[in-house]
C-alpha cells in the first residue's frame, strides 16, 4: 500500500455552497467556551471582572454576586442537555452549574472546596452539543 503525504493550507473552510460551516464526521467540536475572571487581580491575561478575549459563542456575562457569573450564548443550544467541562483557578476550587441554566445561558457557582464558601474566582469551560 502506497500512501502519499500531503499538506493542506487554507484560510477558511466552508460547506460546498460556501454559506456555512462544514460537517465533522465522527468527531465533535466545542460549540462554546469561556474564561471569566471575577477575582480582584488579573489572571492569565484576563483583567479583573471580565471575560477572556478567546471566548467562543459567548455574547456577554452578568455578575450575579460573589462567585455567581452567568454566561449568555450568542447562538443557543438546541436544549439544555449540552455537555459542560470546566475548571477553576487553584487546586481546590470548583465551578459548577446552578439551577437557571438553560439552552441560552449557563449559570455558575464558584466555591472554595475546603470551606464550601462561594468565592470570586477565575473559571473556564467548554460546551459540546447541538446548536438550535
Amino acid at each position: 500500500e502506497y500512501r502519499m503525504t500531503s499538506q493542506l493550507n487554507v484560510d477558511t473552510i466552508v460547506d460546498k455552497a460556501g454559506t456555512g460551516p462544514v460537517s465533522l464526521t465522527k468527531q465533535e467540536a466545542a460549540r462554546a467556551c469561556y474564561g471569566v475572571n471575577l477575582t480582584s487581580s488579573e489572571y492569565k491575561g484576563i483583567a479583573s471582572n471580565t471575560l477572556s478575549s478567546e471566548n467562543l459563542n459567548i455574547s456577554s456575562f452578568s455578575d450575579g454576586g460573589t462567585g455567581n457569573p452567568t454566561m449568555s450564548f450568542t447562538n443557543s443550544f438546541s436544549n439544555a442537555q449540552y455537555i459542560h467541562a470546566e475548571g477553576a483557578l487553584g487546586s481546590n476550587n470548583t465551578a459548577n452549574f446552578l439551577s437557571g441554566t438553560s439552552a441560552s445561558s449557563v449559570v455558575i457557582v464558584q466555591k472554595d472546596a475546603d470551606s464550601n464558601t462561594t468565592t470570586d474566582n477565575l473559571s473556564c469551560a467548554a460546551f459540546f452539543g447541538d446548536l438550535a
